[in-house]
């Protein structure tokens, strides 16, 4: 039984990259690539055969085409031997990527990196509403997302609080990539690998549109009366919930009603405190694959407030100093890699409002923990302001990329990418 060494097999790896890459250069780089020769003479033909002549032409792209989608298969026998050299029980492709990652970690190998320049989406300068199109394009090692493809993207709202399938505050985007190539000759788009079923749609995040995962995150329930509360359903404190520590506002708040006869507040803290929900007691179970996302809007003007506001989900934290802001602000948690669960979970994990007080009392309101959503290869979050969105509202953004050949393939055939460095990678590309 062949037992090669791991340098053996970083070289099949390599020499299959480069069969891959010979090929998708024959085909489309170059001024005498395939595809461009194939139009010159598709363009050129005049003649009585015209049928046949394309026929011919058709069958030896469909040939090619073949040739091009069939990355897997020429990787596939890489993968298994990999799984083999590194001891992995799995057998599936996709699964021994999962236990390579963990080795390329383990023993600091890299692929050449595709140097993705992520864009940071960008309203349209005709929006009505305020909110804000976040994105996460780092995995839990603070390694960019590589399984993507560069493009134009777009994110439009297409329906609204006035449209079927649209809610104030929750109102649905449809995102859309670039255009998807005829075939693997022709290979682009968001969606060309066809690898992963994504929703294309994304609604906008708030507190009661069932995605946030927190109990009575907009304050709206209380035990108790207004101004002297007895208990904040789904919060605990370290102090007393009582007059001397709380109130609850139903003057001031962040989002505006959703109807005229509905009941909304803030949360008004008078004194050093921390409100906490505990996730566990509230039965929320997260994803260690899926990131999550937490915010919270303040205000101190109403009230005077002064000193120091922190949120916290488990080991995650964001801090402001509060001294002079005006209205209503939102805090929230950086985005990097420590959105990624096992960088923020700990015992009893929980999300925390800690006001540190030096004077006045604090407003806060719309605690929202969610889960990102992916697109294209990164996670998006829709999180809307305190002035709703309107169908035609959109965000715009533009990636580009200096290729990679292993990397590449990797996404190609998979769908997915290993660890990797743009400057000296310990696995050079062929």
């Amino acid at each position: 039984m062949a037992s090669p060494t791991r340098a053996e097999v970083i070289t099949q790896f390599q020499n299959a990259a480069k069969l891959l890459k010979i090929t998708k250069d024959f085909a489309i780089t170059g001024p005498d690539d395939w595809a461009s020769v194939e139009d010159t003479y598709v363009q050129s033909l005049e003649t009585d055969y015209h049928p046949e002549a394309t026929s011919a032409i058709t069958s030896l792209r469909a040939g090619l085409n073949s040739v091009l989608s069939s990355g897997r298969i020429l990787l596939d026998p890489v993968m298994s031997l990999w799984g083999q050299l590194i001891g992995a029980p799995e057998t599936d492709s996709q699964e021994i990527i999962n236990a390579l990652y963990d080795d390329f970690i383990a023993n600091a190998d890299t692929l050449q990196s595709r140097q993705f320049v992520f864009a940071a989406p960008a309203a349209g300068g005709g929006n009505a509403g305020d909110g804000s199109l976040f994105r996460l394009t780092v995995d839990e090692q603070n390694l960019d997302l590589e399984a993507g493809w560069p493009e134009a993207q777009k994110a439009e709202c297409i329906a609204d609080q006035t449209q079927e399938d649209g809610r104030k505050h929750q109102e649905l985007f449809r995102f859309t990539g670039s255009t998807v190539g005829r075939d693997d000759v022709a290979f682009s788009g968001t969606s060309a690998s066809g690898l992963v079923a994504e929703m294309n749609t994304i609604a906008a995040r708030s507190t009661g549109d069932g995605r946030s995962l927190l109990t009575n995150g907009s304050f709206d329930s209380l035990e108790g009366i207004v101004a002297a509360p007895t208990g904040i359903p789904g919060w605990s404190s370290n102090v007393a919930i009582g007059t001397a520590n709380y109130e609850f506002d139903d003057t001031n708040f962040y989002h505006n009603k959703l109807s005229p006869d509905e009941t909304i507040h803030a949360l008004r803290i008078k004194s050093t405190s921390i409100t906490s929900q505990h996730l566990a007691g509230e039965g929320i179970e997260l994803a260690e694959d899926v990131p999550l996302y937490l915010q919270l809007a303040w205000n101190r003007q109403v009230y005077g407030a002064t000193g120091n506001l922190t949120i916290r989900l488990g080991s995650h934290t964001a801090t402001v100093a509060v001294a002079a802001q005006a209205g209503w602000q939102v805090l929230s948690l950086p985005i990097n890699q420590n959105m990624w669960y096992r960088n923020f979970t700990q015992d009893d994990l929980s999300v925390e409002v800690d006001w540190t007080s030096a004077g006045g009392e604090l407003l806060v309101d719309d605690v929202i923990l969610t889960p990102w959503q992916p697109f294209g290869g990164s996670w998006y979050l829709l999180i809307g302001g305190q002035t709703p969105f309107q169908s035609g509202d959109v965000f715009t953004w533009t990636d580009s990329v200096t290729e990679a050949v292993i990397q590449y393939w990797l996404w190609r055939a998979y769908g997915r990418y290993l660890p990797h460095s743009a400057g000296a990678p310990t696995i050079a590309d062929p």
